[in-house]
């Protein structure tokens, strides 16, 4: 079941795939690391909270073994944000509070699977426009 989640109305993220694609915004498609990853899902999962450095460190890193510095969550952080540029979302919606931790200040819409339904059509694609013409021209053509 692939998880989904729209962030503030303007990009899709897909958990399973780590993808951040644009929606009904200017933007490209971008793919996080899987550290960067994580640290999205666990901001998006309590949006409007503050995270604080040790529950990144032990849901992103410890849970899987490993252990990294300070600095390699904020490189990730700062991946994610990167990443969320890139596929259009124009304001700032993690924020670091110092000394405390971070916070997801957007919107989240969580869907599950079936929750998707038409939302394809709100994926900005250069080729989304032709294929609008060649559906209109083939309908034309049954129809006329």
């Amino acid at each position: 079941m692939k998880k989904k989640a729209i962030i503030n109305d303007a990009i899709l993220y897909i958990f399973e795939e780590h993808r951040l694609c644009p929606l009904r915004v200017r933007g490209k498609e971008s793919i996080l690391n899987v550290p960067a990853s994580r640290c999205l899902q666990l901001l998006l999962e309590r949006p409007g909270i503050v995270i604080s450095q040790s529950e990144f460190f032990n849901e992103v890193w410890q849970k899987n073994g490993q252990y990294v510095t300070a600095n390699t969550l904020y490189q990730n952080i700062s991946l994610l944000r990167k990443g969320m540029r890139e596929a259009g979302l124009t304001k700032n919606v993690i924020r670091t509070i110092p000394k405390v931790g971070v916070v997801f200040s957007g919107t989240v819409e969580i869907l599950e699977e079936g929750d998707s339904e038409g939302l394809e059509q709100k994926i900005a694609t250069p080729e989304a426009p032709s294929l609008k013409i060649s559906q209109s021209r083939d309908q034309q053509k049954n129809h006329g």
